[in-house]
Parts: C-alpha cells; structure tokens; sequence
C-alpha cells in the first residue's frame, strides 16, 4: 500500500486513518513504542519528523515505502520464545514479530553515542535507513534471532 508523502501533516493523518491496515500494522506500534509518558501527539510529531528528515535524505523515494521496507527488513522470519520449563519455541503471530522490529530500531536509535547528541528523529531516520538497506543494527539482531530459531528447530527434529 503506497501513499502520496507531502509536506502537509493534515494529509498524512488523513491518509493514515484510510489506509487502516497500514496504521493498524506498521504505524500505531511505532507510535506506541515511541511514546514516552502517555504523550502520544508528541510521539506523532516525532514520527513525522522522522518522515520529512527521510524525504530530505532520500527525494526521489517514498518515505512511507521506505519506512514499511525497513520494517519488513528488521523483522524476524520466526520470533522465538523459549519457554522455561520445556525449552519450547512458540512461534508469535506476524505484528508481534513487526513490533519486535519497532523495538530493535527504536533501542538503536535511543542509545547515546557521542557528547554531541543528535536529536531523536535524527537518529531513528538513520536507524530506519540502515534498515532500509539491511545494514543496521535491527538487521543484525534479525539474523541472530533467526538463527538461534533454526538452530532449535534442528535439535528438536533430532530428539
């Protein structure tokens, strides 16, 4: 599902509250994730500042596109949990494997690097970018977590 990026937030939210698959699946966790102390229209701002710094980035894509693509990218084929007693993997439904993504960018995104500090939607617009182009941190943390899927998964077909 594309949309249309414009300078206008008005027309983002009008766009969003359409495409309500893409809000409910991609949009809203991030939003939720973002949100510190209850304060959601602060969280909605920051999230649309981290589009336009993505449309100044990289002009000629969509920044809705890219964001959906980073996403896909971050998210981990199988998510496993690993259940105390019996050491069972219990494969979670797909838009909890979509916020774990969220959660991966967003901790990256948030740990401080260096004395001068970039602001916030600064630093999860290159978070989101370097998922963009499987190369970030997110992705890293995917490839392991599918990894130690496939490798409980080979064990238990030998028990």
């Amino acid at each position: 599902m594309n949309l249309k990026f414009q300078s206008n937030k008005l027309f983002y939210l009008e766009n969003i509250e359409k495409s309500s698959e893409l809000k409910i699946e991609l949009i809203e966790p991030f939003i939720n994730q973002l949100m510190i102390h209850g304060k959601k229209n602060g969280a909605y701002k920051i999230f649309f500042s981290v589009l336009e710094h993505i449309n100044n980035i990289m002009k000629k894509e969509d920044p809705f596109s890219i964001y959906e693509l980073a996403i896909h990218n971050a998210t981990p084929n199988v998510l496993p949990k690993i259940k105390t007693p019996y050491s069972f993997i219990l494969r979670e439904p797909h838009m909890s494997k979509n916020r774990q993504a969220i959660r991966w960018i967003l901790e990256e995104a948030r740990k401080p690097l260096q004395k001068k500090e970039k602001p916030l939607y600064q630093k999860i617009a290159e978070e989101l970018l370097k998922a963009y182009l499987k190369k970030g941190q997110a992705v890293s943390k995917k490839i392991e977590a599918d990894l130690i899927a496939s490798k409980k998964d080979q064990l238990d077909q030998l028990i």
